[in-house]
């Protein structure tokens, strides 16, 4: 009676949490001979497993088998962590964290999960920071939430992923490859040796227009008078990259504006040379 409900729900994406050895090698052979693995063999919709389990059982061949015909099914394989076990010693088998599971449900729900399969999609995403000393510096409250999340839809759409971001207490999703930075000039750099293989470039990062003059090694003293700091302007990194793309390549850029907005966004799209952008204005909710 409860399997003819759960299946009369009309279930849109499922997710096996944790997945044992045990209930992937049913799942993979078709056994249904308990309650659950009934319900998986029943469902007819995107269906996640989370694997968790000691780490030789994670390694044991028939495992990686059982794990490849899943995959070959079309199932989605969410895979372990390395961490310490119950066992008592560290090893690969770990249940993911909750935010690589989220990624996989949202993975299996997207209704174009191919709509950008073969593309390369470069991101950059969040603050960067220009140190005036070890102890201060530059930056924006940027949370580098729209660059992580473009780069998590950009994945779901079948894309392959570069996301270069600063320093953000985000986790990158799963299936990308990310890329931790900290000033202007460190992201220039990444971006430069990624932006020739990408298709689309994405630019969500909030760079620092300027950086000190002169970096001091020692911690700058309170001075009883005023203090000048002498500022200079970073390499603008989406202008660079707009002016030397090829006509396959797309670029998108994100305006924060707070003065007559849609003309100064429409001003920043052409003068870099932007296929699209992003306005946003601080000051509306």
């Amino acid at each position: 009676m409860l399997l003819r409900i759960i299946l009369n729900l009309q279930t849109e994406a499922a997710i096996v949490v944790p997945a044992t050895a045990n209930i992937l090698a049913k799942a993979a052979n078709g056994i249904s001979d308990d309650f659950l693995s009934t319900v998986i063999c029943a469902l007819h919709c995107p269906t996640v497993f989370a694997p968790a389990m000691n780490t030789h059982m994670w390694t044991n061949p028939a495992t990686l088998r059982n794990l490849q015909t899943l995959r070959s099914d079309g199932y989605l394989i969410c895979d372990p962590e390395e961490g310490f076990l119950a066992e008592g010693y560290d090893g690969v088998g770990r249940l993911a964290a909750q935010e690589y599971l989220e990624n996989y449900m949202y993975y299996a729900t997207h209704p174009l999960p191919e709509s950008l399969k073969g593309k390369r999609v470069l991101i950059t995403a969040g603050a960067t920071r220009e140190h005036l000393d070890p102890a201060r510096m530059l930056t924006t409250p940027s949370t580098g939430k729209m660059g992580f999340a473009l780069a998590l839809d950009a994945r779901a759409r079948g894309a392959d992923v570069v996301l270069v971001h600063g320093e953000s207490s985000l986790i990158p999703p799963r299936e990308i490859r990310s890329i931790a930075v900290k000033s202007a000039h460190e992201m220039f750099e990444a971006v430069d040796g990624e932006f020739d293989k990408c298709d689309i470039f994405i630019g969500a990062a909030a760079v620092a227009d300027y950086t000190p003059a002169n970096y001091s090694i020692s911690k700058l003293k309170k001075q009883e008078t005023e203090f000048t700091l002498e500022l200079e302007r970073t390499i603008d990194i989406i202008k660079t990259m707009s002016q030397r793309k090829n006509s396959g390549q797309i670029t998108v850029g994100f305006a924060v504006e707070t003065d007559d907005p849609l003309k100064n966004a429409e001003k920043k799209m052409t003068s870099k040379n932007l296929d699209m952008v992003v306005l946003n204005n601080p000051n509306d909710s």
